[in-house]
């Protein structure tokens, strides 16, 4: 599959964010939904005046010279995250695996090489239109020529101008020409957005433009963190309603039984898209001042504290991390005669998890963008059939004709979480690749690692999976049959038939 753009485009829709008071649709009421870190209808939105700027909470009182600064440096290591990764698969194109008799690459590794370049730069440009996202009226033109350029169908976009040389003869001549000639290219991209951005922030309609969902004026620093919480709101009540079904069709088959064979891929696609919502969540935050305590927590948070190999070990009480809110949704006792696991006993057990994990998470952040304690409490709607919630993409990087709608979750009616579901036959694993593997880059920069290596249930009637860590040497044997060995050679979930010796410990 090539990353050739496509022709039939249909007309973008930009999101809501920044629309101007006398475009806005006001609602008599606020939705439940939108308690989640901005406080329940007639609460404040916040402290009445913003906290010092050396206050380790609060944003502080934000200008918009430190947006330029901050956005500068936010373009620049999304521009050198890209050309770095690019450049990874650029050198593994013209290794010797990947050459056929001329000397040149072959046919298949350059579709592999365009869909996981095409997927790096749906990453970035997932990663870009969050943060821009955060400015007002950036939803009217910011957003939509951001997403434009980097992945529109017309041959001036960052995708067609890379599209260019990959798919002509000339291009391909050399390593050195492909990589001088892409790196050129992202380099203009990448000036045009900035410039665009910077303009923004330098012009008087940002402070006209910075008023509340009731038309108030606020401050620029109380703007963003609302806007901030209102990403951050949609993009766990896209995560947490994806489960669920997901999870329906990958663990359980036509009659309702338990497959326990499937854990292990759909514990892959939940820290992938744990994964992609960090990535996300670390980007806005980097933009404010005040948050560096924040993001050093959002390790354990996702994913929990790490071992010596990289892997989550989720310490503390099961569901203290996101990650831990799935994989201890299968308790020790399933699949047996008088407990079946059934998919309300998943749905409860996850819901459960996951309220719980993301009020651990939620309390420091909303506290830094100034909302209330009343964003501790999940809203009704994560968890209802069908619900949705607005996404930073237009229906244009979400439809079926978008590299499989990898923007919609894969899911072919619906809305879905990016990557987040079964992928359809026809869809290029590359594209995939490259979008998990450049965020898992720039996540790994920032001190985010997704689990390495994940629990799998055993065969047997009565499998199950531990939470706990622990530390010694020996071999550990466990109450149930089939066991679950952790990346250090310790039991961490075990049965009768499982065993294991090695530095860990039986939980």
């Amino acid at each position: 599959m090539s990353i050739t753009p496509r022709r039939a485009r249909r007309a973008f829709r930009p999101t809501v964010l920044g629309i101007p008071l006398e475009e806005r649709v006001v609602m008599s009421g606020a939705p439940a939904w939108m308690t989640i870190l901005r406080g329940s209808a007639g609460s404040p939105s916040g402290p009445s005046t913003p906290s010092g700027p050396s206050s380790p909470t609060g944003l502080g009182d934000i200008t918009a010279r430190q947006l330029v600064t901050a956005y500068n440096q936010q373009f620049g290591a999304s521009r050198t995250a890209l050309q770095q990764y690019i450049n990874d698969q650029i050198s593994t194109l013209y290794s010797p695996a990947n050459l056929g008799a001329n000397g040149r690459p072959t046919q298949q590794a350059i579709a592999d090489f365009s869909n996981n370049v095409g997927g790096a730069i749906n990453a970035t440009a997932f990663g870009l239109s969050s943060q821009v996202a955060l400015l007002p009226g950036a939803g009217q033109r910011l957003v939509p020529n951001l997403q434009q350029s980097l992945l529109g169908d017309g041959s001036g976009s960052l995708a067609g101008r890379i599209a260019a040389p990959v798919n002509s003869g000339r291009g391909l001549a050399s390593q050195r020409l492909l990589q001088n000639t892409i790196d050129r290219q992202i380099g203009s991209a990448f000036a045009i957005s900035n410039g665009q951005v910077s303009s923004l922030l330098r012009s008087r309609q940002l402070s006209r433009a910075t008023v509340d969902s009731t038309g108030q004026r606020i401050s620029l620093s109380q703007y963003l963190g609302n806007q901030a919480a209102l990403q951050i709101n949609n993009t766990f009540g896209t995560l947490a309603n994806s489960v669920g079904a997901n999870a329906q069709s990958a663990l359980f088959d036509s009659t309702g039984a338990f497959n326990s064979q499937g854990v292990g891929a759909f514990q892959q696609q939940y820290g992938n898209a744990l994964n992609t919502a960090a990535y996300q969540v670390n980007g806005l935050l980097s933009l404010l001042p005040n948050s560096s305590s924040i993001r050093s927590g959002l390790q354990t948070g996702f994913f929990g504290t790490t071992n010596g190999t990289g892997t989550g070990t989720g310490t503390g009480t099961p569901n203290a991390n996101l990650y831990n809110a799935l994989s201890s949704a299968f308790p020790t006792d399933t699949g047996s005669a008088s407990a079946p696991f059934t998919t309300d006993a998943f749905n409860t057990a996850f819901q459960n998890g996951f309220t719980t994990a993301f009020q651990n998470f939620n309390g420091p952040v909303a506290t830094l963008l100034n909302q209330t304690s009343a964003g501790s409490q999940l809203p009704t709607g994560f968890f209802q059939s069908g619900a949705t919630f607005p996404s930073i993409f237009g229906s244009q990087y979400t439809g079926s004709t978008f590299n499989n709608g990898f923007n919609n979750g894969f899911a072919t009616t619906g809305t879905g979480f990016p990557g987040f579901g079964t992928a359809p036959s026809a869809f290029n694993t590359a594209f995939g690749t490259g979008f998990n593997g450049l965020i898992t880059n720039v996540n790994g920069q920032a001190g985010i690692t997704i689990p390495t290596s994940m629990a799998t249930i055993g065969t047997g009637t009565d499998p199950g999976i531990g939470t706990g860590t622990g530390t010694g040497t020996g071999t550990g044997t466990g109450t149930g049959l089939g066991g679950v060995v952790d990346p250090t050679g310790g039991v961490v979930g075990a049965g009768t038939t499982g065993t294991a010796t090695g530095p860990g410990t039986v939980v």
